[in-house]
């Protein structure tokens, strides 16, 4: 069960996961050599969940809400400068 409440933990409260199915094998790209593989059968959940990433309220609050947020921190960062993007913007915030 640890590894089912591990696995939910990283969905941050999103209510309509994506189930993806499948293997994924890791290669050391200079020998070749299997580094390790992962079967989505072997999860706890049978599939691996992954967040569904919507931007809709109505659809997932926790993942809009993550947009949300990030939305505002790209607006404010465009008007003012700053989180790489020059001082000098804050001079022509809509150009």
């Amino acid at each position: 069960m640890p590894g089912l409440m591990r696995q939910l933990r990283g969905l941050g409260g999103c209510t309509t996961p994506i189930r993806l199915d499948g293997h994924r094998t890791d290669i050391h790209p200079a020998t070749g050599e299997i580094l390790g593989e992962l079967h989505a059968s072997d999860l706890p959940a049978g599939n691996l969940l992954v967040r569904c990433n919507n931007r809709r309220t109505t659809r997932c609050p926790a993942c809009a809400e993550t947009y949300r947020r990030d939305t505002y921190q790209l607006i404010t960062a465009g008007l003012r400068g700053g989180r790489g993007t020059p001082e000098r913007v804050a001079t022509h915030p809509r150009v």
